[in-house]
């Protein structure tokens, strides 16, 4: 049959719809040429790499290599971007450190997490800092998503300081790596190692803190995956952040650095590449001094269900706390956590509880009132083993009939 005539069919979709996440991802750095000081501390909500060029060009800079791994590698809908090239500074080793970590009281550099919720509503999720993670730098950050505008927490992922002493004819030995950490803290997680894309080199701690508010989304906006054992899609090999040459780190040498705090990734085979452990900055040897800093799914659902709980109820206060009041928050609360079970998020018997423990006359006259949540969150499954046992008993079947 001859083609003659007007038709139409479907073809191929040509994009695919962001994924929208709860969990939002700010993320500091700068902009160089000549919108290096647009927006200067200003935070900026990004909705696509159009929306970035749009606001910045695209110059290459840590805030343009940001926007290539939020909306082209991982399709996110948005993330809010914090440019502190405030002197317009044409190589961004000249920014200083002092310009990073900037002021509390004019809310620059770091301190501009502070202007994220009263401009957006929006609460500081996960922080990451591609331009710097030198202590001074990690340590602002941490009292900025400390009870941020007085209220909400959040985590940061940072890079840990990599160097050519870590390397042996271009083979990764962990033990020097795991002491350069710069902080150990649960409210961060350690990142070892660039990756290598067909685009660049990227910090692995930017990357992974794109691909957690990935996950989350596909778990319900629920922190409960952890970010360890993952597919890490586009990565060609890990490199150092200086040198594009790749190196090689073994599940061996990569679980040394996981016991030790510091994530990184693995190649399972045919240079396919998945992020490797699961545990916060505060792991040091495989050990804690608090189980809820272990691994770094349990301390984020713990902040996410303080942050949950003070959106949720924040219109009650100076409402008058009844039976009613008191009822309907241990209602909500309770139904929630049984959700977060349902999905397998927690285990057990969570509980929210107004305790006479924490509420007594006194408190209680004063308008204080104490719930609290109790909870065990689901652990990851870190560690599998199938024991295969021998017996000869089958060989009975041979004498048989």
């Amino acid at each position: 049959m001859s083609n003659y005539g007007i038709y139409a069919e479907l073809a191929a979709s040509q994009a695919s719809t962001p994924v929208s996440t709860a969990t939002t991802v700010v993320i500091i750095g700068a902009v160089l040429g000549t919108d290096a000081t647009k927006y200067a501390n200003d935070p900026q909500l990004v909705l696509s790499k159009k929306d970035y060029e749009t606001r910045w060009g695209s110059t290459d800079c840590s805030l343009r290599k940001a926007a290539e791994v939020a909306f082209d590698m991982m399709n996110m809908s948005q993330a809010i971007f914090i440019n502190v090239n405030v002197d317009g500074k044409s190589d961004e080793n000249d920014i200083s450190t002092e310009t990073i970590v900037g002021a509390e009281l004019t809310q620059t550099g770091c301190y501009a997490i502070q202007r994220i919720y009263p401009k957006f509503g929006l609460t500081p999720d996960i922080v990451v800092c591609p331009l710097s993670s030198v202590s001074e730098v990690l340590q602002a950050i941490k009292i900025n998503i400390t009870k941020a505008n007085g209220h909400w927490d959040g985590i940061c992922l940072y890079d840990v300081v990599e160097s050519a002493g870590q390397l042996e004819d271009g083979i990764v030995i962990p033990q020097g790596i795991i002491g350069s950490k710069q902080i150990s803290n649960e409210r961060f997680i350690a990142c070892w190692g660039h990756i290598k894309t067909a685009t660049g080199i990227y910090s692995s701690a930017l990357y992974k803190a794109c691909l957690l508010a990935v996950t989350d989304a596909q778990n319900h906006d629920v922190p409960m995956r952890s970010i360890g054992n993952l597919p890490a899609p586009d990565v060609s090999y890990i490199t150092l952040a200086d040198d594009d040459s790749p190196v090689i780190l073994t599940e061996e040498a990569a679980t040394m650095l996981a016991d030790g705090g510091i994530t990184s990734f693995i190649n399972i085979g045919s240079n396919v590449y998945y992020t490797w452990g699961d545990g916060t900055s505060a792991l040091t040897n495989n050990t804690v001094s608090d189980e809820r800093s272990r691994f770094d799914t349990t301390i984020r659902m713990m902040l996410m269900l303080g942050n949950r709980f003070q959106r949720k109820w924040r219109n009650a206060i100076d409402a008058p706390m009844n039976l009613g009041l008191r009822k309907d928050i241990i209602t909500e609360e309770q139904s929630y956590l049984d959700y977060l079970k349902a999905i397998g998020a927690l285990l057990g018997y969570p509980k929210c509880e107004f305790r006479p423990l924490d509420n007594t006359i006194e408190t209680i006259q004063r308008g204080e009132f104490y719930f609290t949540n109790i909870i065990t969150t689901t652990p990851p499954a870190r560690y599998i083993d199938l024991k295969v046992g021998f017996t000869s008993e089958g060989y009975a079947v041979l004498l048989e009939g």
